[in-house]
This record gives C-alpha cells, sequence and structure tokens, in this order.
C-alpha cells in the first residue's frame, strides 16, 4: 500500500520551555535514523550530535553544557547556575555530601572560544585570515617572538560579542578571552565582561612588549550562528589580531582548558569525593586523523603524526579543528579507544585553585607572573 502526501506541514502554535527534569529515552533506528510519534510527528534519532550517536547508549551519558559554568566560589553561586544545577542533577550529587555519582567515570570534553574566521592574525609571512593559518605558520605573541601554532580550531557560535575599535570592528565569541587593563591592572577577562572603560592593548610598534592603550568605542552582543576560528600558539598562548597599521589587538588564545579548570575547580571544591575516588578525567581528542591502505590512523600530537609520515605514504589526511570537526567515525574511534588524563589531588591543590579562581586578583596576578 503507497501512502501518498505522507507528511503534512502544520504550524506550531506554542513553544514552551519548562524549567524542570524529566527522564529522557531516545531510540537508535537502522538505515533511516528516524521514527514516528503516537502523535504522527516525524522525530530524528540521536539529534544532540556525532558523540551521542557514537556512546554506547547501554552505559555513557552524554550532556552538553549550553554555557560556561559559573566560578563557583559561594553556595550560592550552585543555585544560581543552571548548567551546575543540571550537573548535580545528573549525577546525582551534593555539596558537603559524600555520595558517589552511579556513573565510574566523568569525563570533561571542551572546546574553545573563538573569533571570527574572516580577522587577520599578524604571522611572520605577513597577515593571514585566521581561517587560512596553516601549522607551518608562525605566530607573532607578546613577546616580539614568532611563535609554532599547536593546534587550530573550528567551531559554530550563536552567541557573540562586537567589539568597535579605532573605527574597526572585532566579532568573537563571549567567552573569548581578552587581555585588557582594568583599574590600572592588566587582566584577562571574557569578551561579554568587557566595558567601555577598560583599555585594549594594542601593539606597540617602537617597543615589542610595550603596549599602546584604547578604550572600545562600541560595545554589542549579536544573536547569530558565525563560524570561529581560534589558534593554541606555543609557549606564549597570544597573537595579535590585524585590523589596520595602527589598530593590532593583543587577544590570548583558548584552548578549551578554561572551562576544564571551572569543572575542576567546581568538583574539588563542593564534590572533592569525585577526584579523591579517582573517577574525575578529561577527555584528549586526537589532532591528525590519516588513512594508510584501508586503515584510518589517528595521532594526537604533530611530532607523532610528522615521524609516522616520513616512512610511510598516507592519503586523505584530516587536521581536526575542534570536537565540531569530528566526523561520526572519528567519534566512534575516539569513544572506543578513549584516551583519557586523569585529575588527581595533592596537598597544594586547594591552595592553587584559590589563587586560580579566588577574589584575590593581585595574588593571582604575583602567581602567574612568577610561573613566567
Amino acid at each position: 500500500m503507497i501512502i501518498e502526501n505522507f507528511i503534512e506541514l502544520v504550524d506550531i502554535i506554542d513553544i514552551e520551555n519548562l524549567n524542570q527534569y524529566k527522564n529522557m529515552i531516545d531510540l537508535a533506528i537502522e538505515d533511516d535514523e528516524s521514527f514516528l510519534l503516537a502523535n504522527g510527528i516525524i522525530s530524528h534519532n540521536s539529534a544532540a550530535g556525532s558523540v551521542k550517536q557514537a556512546r554506547n547508549s547501554e552505559c555513557e551519558a552524554v550532556y552538553a553544557l549550553k554555557g560556561k559554568i559559573k566560578n563557583a566560589r559561594k553556595l550560592s553561586d550552585l543555585s544560581n547556575n543552571q548548567e551546575i544545577l543540571e550537573i548535580m542533577s545528573i549525577l546525582d550529587i551534593e555539596p558537603n555530601n559524600p555520595h558517589l555519582p552511579s556513573f565510574e567515570k566523568v569525563i570533561i570534553a571542551t572546546d574553545e572560544d573563538c573569533i571570527d574566521e574572516n580577522h587577520l592574525v599578524i604571522t611572520k609571512k605577513g597577515n593571514k585570515k585566521i581561517k587560512d593559518i596553516t601549522y607551518e605558520d608562525k605566530i607573532l605573541t607578546h613577546t616580539g617572538e614568532y611563535k609554532d601554532v599547536e593546534k587550530i580550531i573550528e567551531s559554530k557560535k550563536e552567541n557573540c560579542v562586537e567589539i568597535e575599535i579605532n573605527d574597526e570592528k572585532i566579532i568573537c565569541s563571549e567567552n573569548h578571552i581578552l587581555i585588557v587593563s582594568r583599574n590600572n591592572k592588566i587582566q584577562e577577562i571574557f569578551a561579554k565582561d568587557l566595558r567601555k572603560t577598560d583599555f585594549l592593548l594594542l601593539k606597540n610598534e617602537e617597543n615589542l612588549t610595550n603596549y599602546k592603550l584604547t578604550y572600545p568605542s562600541n560595545i554589542h552582543k549579536i544573536k547569530k550562528e558565525l563560524t570561529m576560528y581560534d589558534i593554541t600558539v606555543k609557549d606564549d598562548h597570544t597573537f595579535y589580531i590585524y585590523l589596520n597599521d595602527n589598530t593590532k589587538v593583543l587577544a590570548h588564545n583558548c584552548d578549551g582548558h578554561h572551562i576544564s579548570s571551572l569543572v575542576i575547580n567546581l568538583f574539588q571544591r563542593w564534590f572533592p569525593q569525585v577526584i579523591k575516588d579517582k573517577r574525575l578525567y578529561r577527555l584528549i581528542t586526537p589532532l591528525v586523523g590519516c588513512n594508510i591502505g584501508k586503515e584510518r590512523k589517528y595521532f594526537y600530537t604533530l611530532s607523532e603524526y610528522n615521524e609516522f609520515i616520513a616512512k610511510h605514504k598516507v592519503t586523505n589526511v584530516s587536521y581536526f579543528k575542534g570536537l565540531g570537526s569530528l566526523s561520526l567515525e572519528d567519534w566512534h574511534y575516539i569513544m572506543d579507544n578513549k584516551t583519557l588524563f586523569q585529575i588527581i589531588t595533592d596537598s597544594g591543590a586547594n591552595k592553587y585553585l584559590d589563587i586560580a579562581f579566588g577574589n584575590d586578583s593581585e595574588r593571582r596576578k604575583k602567581w602567574l607572573s612568577s610561573a613566567n
């Protein structure tokens, strides 16, 4: 029997966000990857992404952070952040309660916050769009030296910030880290927290280790999906965004570790039993994938990959640019062959986490200066 006009388009009458927890179930359907609900609505299985499709749904769960979790210094910070409340509910954990989650491992997988793909970055060979940067490029850093690129990241961001400086504009994700002078102190802040009274640091042509300072003339928040890029620069972790000959803005690369650090701080401060019981991990994803014959191989460092291709002929090379660039095939490999970094604690953990995430910014600045 052939059913004609099977699909009917109907208007959505109302959409309501429910601020409550419900048990959810998804189905993985072979080939067609869709199913019909009893009310006739067609649903697609595992719509939340490749990682959910690649996991073992019988024993692995995936929770996607929709925003960056709050720096939870006080008990009230837990109840004021939706992501933290959801983590607590999923893992069935509470502050000051030694109860362990039912999951054997809690694994952190983070991506980066970025700048618009068309912004120019100063390299040794000239100014290049950040989307065109390769691992052969050398990037100018705050030290005045040109350093290697260790990682290139591509992602889609919906919440962005447009910053106007000297009649030019920078567009970046809201959690991209900017380096500013605020109250006569050099600080790292998220783009969403930038104030018109903050000084941005501009490249000084006469002295590469000193800076010109300028205010942003306008700051706008943008709600629009944009393709963003970021790079991890060896050692210094900084680069310059070129806007014009007089406006070269110092930026800090974001390698995902800040988000991981916030999550680690959350567990160490409020749920230390998870770390003490060796259940907290960070997922390490490959940097390069390639084919040798019919076999797909993955590499976690460029040196490992370069050493391999010096002896083997490879094809179909992929340089992975963040979690969003991984295909379903890649995620199947990652989930079946997890490379994990275990988070452990020692006698100095609380001290240094308090320096990094506490209220004393001057203490933090001295610590970072001594580390450099």
